[in-house]
């Protein structure tokens, strides 16, 4: 694997997730506390701003493993998942130092099982699509070798094969990888809807009455903090799987 490829992906991977944890989350916090400034548009922008590029970190992560997993092979692609693994580290480690940072001292009193419990859910997907990457891209491998015996014992002439990277669709079902991209960027989707529902029985349990006329609001909501993200995130995976791919490995 390339070195200019893993330098490229430590600056993006740690760039979002410096944005998210050091940047985003400490401006969040700090117009909180304030009482003024909680009741402005300022508040819901940067709540808005943070929990996109948490979507958007995870999904470049994702479509770092497909690119790096595809061309050098599980065992090839190592460095990656310490960048990659990292990136996660440091985004956790970094909200928790803001949140002290901006409170004046660590509340050793707040439960961090859910942290934790996040980072597990966020480590098993890339988990996942490691996985799946190595096996798509190992099965096309073997298939292939299979077809080029054969045709050179029957002295045949091989079709060649569409590439599984570059993407040349925004949307196809008949790539494999391409269905990868779209499992990740649902995963994604699917754990952040759970943690808006979570958040709103929440809310609910504290005495905030829910009635059926803040659904509308709820529903816009849930498309600009969730489904709007994941979305944008998707077409930002398909884009840098190709950047990446045409860059770095097209040669």
């Amino acid at each position: 694997m390339s070195k200019s490829f893993l330098r490229i992906s430590a600056l993006l991977s740690f760039l979002l997730a410096a944005l998210t944890s050091a940047v985003l989350l400490p401006i969040y916090r700090i117009i909180g506390k304030d009482y003024v400034l909680s009741a402005s548009l300022a508040y819901d922008l940067v709540d808005l701003l943070w929990q996109w590029f948490e979507i958007f970190l995870l999904a470049l992560i994702a479509a770092l493993l497909i690119v790096g997993v595809h061309h050098a092979g599980k065992v090839g692609a190592k460095p990656l998942y310490f960048i990659c693994g990292g990136a996660l580290v440091f985004k956790y480690l970094a909200a928790i130092a803001a949140s002290a940072i901006v409170a004046g001292s660590l509340d050793l009193t707040v439960n961090y099982g859910t942290t934790a419990f996040s980072f597990l859910l966020e480590a098993l997907m890339c988990v996942l699509v490691v996985f799946l990457t190595h096996r798509i891209t190992a099965t096309r491998v073997e298939a292939m070798t299979a077809r080029t015996k054969a045709a050179k014992r029957l002295k045949r002439q091989l079709d060649a094969e569409a590439p599984l990277l570059p993407f040349t669709k925004p949307f196809c079902r008949k790539n494999p990888l391409q269905n990868v991209s779209y499992l990740a960027v649902g995963i994604i989707t699917f754990f952040r809807l759970v943690s808006f529902v979570a958040s709103e029985i929440a809310f609910s349990m504290m005495g905030y009455k829910f009635s059926w006329s803040d659904l509308p609001i709820t529903l816009l909501y849930a498309f600009l903090t969730v489904l709007l993200p994941a979305l944008i995130a998707y077409f930002g995976v398909y884009f840098l799987i190709g950047k990446l791919h045409n860059k770095y490995f097209a040669a």
